[in-house]
């Protein structure tokens, strides 16, 4: 055997020791990006944007249950509302003005309304309604609304409810129950998470909301880009808000002046293709005042209220 094989083994053991090395140094390497990429750490900023084709369809179902609480007093007020929606949408067709043109059907609408040991349903493929539910509520599955929105989410040239709004504003009771589904309101605060500038996991910015309920009051909401991945993005969002009735109303003898406090927190998770929603859930919460004051003594009456609100909306088709 020559005798320099066992210097050149010990060389040969060493050079792959090294290799071996820095093989383990490259997938470490390797892991790390991987595992940074994921984590949004390496995540340039980019833009929120809605990129729609023409005849593309979406179908939501948006539901909100709301509670309303009085324990003041001897008798003591509760109030459950569940409400459901299911919306069918489709891109007409994409604009000279970079506007996509959307046509929007309201095809099921359910109601429920729990207070005090009663019991109200209505539903829109149902026969046997409440006669007066379905004369004011019939109208609702048979809007067809088209409007445009930008793909920062700006909706406008909103038509369709036009004749069923005048209609339900007559019952004065039934409209406020059903603001946030039987007017615009639902359609043109459905894309109000986009930002105006790029962004990337971690960032926060403020968009505007309507509060149908509060006089239709603008708020600030505050998003954060919580989550990213190939598939989605979720974006976690906060809201506070304060609501003081200018012109107190006057019945029976009665001024009648509101003051509301609430905060909102949820999240919406949208597509990373497209940025359309696929499902949003919205908590809210609110301290209801009412002080009533006599026109004639100036005795006054103060009652307060507590409105709890979820609402969902899942992306279905």
């Amino acid at each position: 055997m020559p005798t320099g094989f066992p210097n050149q083994l010990i060389i040969v053991n060493e050079l792959i020791l090294v290799c071996m090395k820095n093989i383990f140094k490259y997938l470490a390497v390797l892991i790390f990006l991987i595992a940074a990429t994921s984590n949004g750490l390496y995540a340039k900023k980019t833009e929120i944007r809605l990129i729609l084709k023409k005849g593309q369809q979406f179908e939501y179902l948006v539901s909100a249950t709301q509670l309303a609480e009085n324990r003041a007093g001897d008798n003591p007020i509760e109030i459950e509302q569940k409400m459901e929606l299911t919306i069918h949408q489709i891109v007409l067709d994409k604009l000279r003005n970079g506007n996509y043109l959307l046509q929007a059907d309201y095809k099921k609408f359910t109601m429920e309304v729990n207070s005090q040991g009663q019991n109200q349903k209505y539903d829109s493929n149902a026969s046997d309604n409440p006669q007066f539910l379905n004369d004011l509520l019939k109208g609702l599955t048979k809007i067809q609304v088209k409007f445009e929105v930008s793909p920062l989410g700006v909706v406008s040239n909103l038509t369709g409810f036009e004749e069923y709004t005048k209609d339900i504003a007559l019952n004065a009771r039934l409209f406020s129950m059903i603001k946030d589904f039987g007017t615009d309101k639902i359609i043109s605060q459905m894309f109000n998470y986009i930002p105006k500038t790029k962004v990337e996991q971690g960032d926060k910015w403020i968009t505007s909301g309507i509060l149908p309920d509060l006089n239709n009051l603008k708020y600030d909401i505050n998003f954060t880009m919580a989550e990213v991945s190939p598939e989605n993005v979720k974006l976690d969002l906060q809201a506070k808000f304060k609501y003081v009735s200018d012109k107190p109303m006057v019945q029976n003898y009665r001024e009648i002046k509101v003051e509301e406090t609430g905060v909102q927190k949820g999240n919406v998770v949208i597509d990373s293709k497209n940025c359309m929603p696929l499902s949003k859930v919205l908590n809210q919460k609110i301290d209801m005042v009412i002080t009533a004051t006599d026109t004639k003594t100036k005795a006054k009456n103060v009652s307060q209220m507590k409105l709890t609100y979820k609402t969902m909306m899942k992306l279905v088709k």
